[in-house]
């Protein structure tokens, strides 16, 4: 039989608890999984693919999330799993459609056709999210204790407070300004966002393998491009 093709939102360190919490947050999660299903419903229908039918599952990132009983119903239940039980959950899935609607290879083609449309979201983070660029915390984090203010030394990150050490943990705080900002950064703007001063160590940093550069003098500039 046909693997069912499903429509699976991942919610990163979310509490179950405050999706129990109200009726109203819970109708929320419902009708964000509709509205995605609508839309995918919809791409189908655009591009000629025949008609298939779409579950809807979220995937609970966090295996420390509790999900409280009070006012939830069978269906609640049946749209929500854990990342341990989410391979199981698929067969089992699948089980509730018997018919063939999709071949595998039709599945591959579908697969492989949303991939290709697939375009950048072009957020504005700060405009959505109604955030000032002020408020966002600069700095390298380190990798060990998940706290802000590393140091540069001697070609390595230091972490004074937990003596971790790191060549890369500016790649993170790379990837961060990426979608907040854009894909392009200056010495000045790099300095900025690292905290630091020396425009020669950042000038290094930004002539690492993989960084592409355009322009001359103040007014170059480094397109930020990372490996998958």
């Amino acid at each position: 039989m046909p693997e069912p093709f499903t429509s699976i939102e991942k919610f990163t360190s979310f509490s179950a608890k405050w999706i129990m919490k109200t009726d109203t947050s819970r109708i929320h999660l419902y009708r964000r999984m509709d509205r995605f299903r609508d839309q995918l419903q919809h791409w189908l229908a655009v591009n000629k693919t025949e008609p298939a039918s779409i579950e809807k599952l979220v995937v609970m990132a966090s295996p420390h999330a509790v999900l409280q009983t009070q006012q939830a119903d069978d269906d609640f239940f049946k749209s929500v799993t854990f990342p341990d039980r989410l391979s199981p959950r698929i067969p089992e899935i699948g089980r509730w459609h018997p018919e063939h609607f999709l071949s595998r290879k039709k599945l591959r083609t579908i697969t492989r056709n949303i991939c290709n449309a697939d375009e950048p979201l072009g957020l504005n983070v700060f405009q959505t999210y109604h955030v000032h660029p002020n408020q966002i915390i600069c700095g390298v984090q380190c990798p060990s204790c998940s706290k802000f203010g590393m140091h540069r030394l001697k070609a390595r990150w230091h972490r004074h407070a937990c003596g971790h050490l790191s060549k890369g943990a500016h790649v993170q705080a790379f990837k961060d300004y990426h979608p907040l900002f854009r894909p392009l950064i200056t010495n000045r703007g790099c300095r900025e966002f690292l905290l630091l001063e020396s425009r020669n160590v950042v000038c290094r940093i930004l002539k690492s393998p993989g960084m592409h550069s355009f322009g001359q003098g103040k007014g170059t500039f480094y397109r930020l491009v990372f490996d998958e």
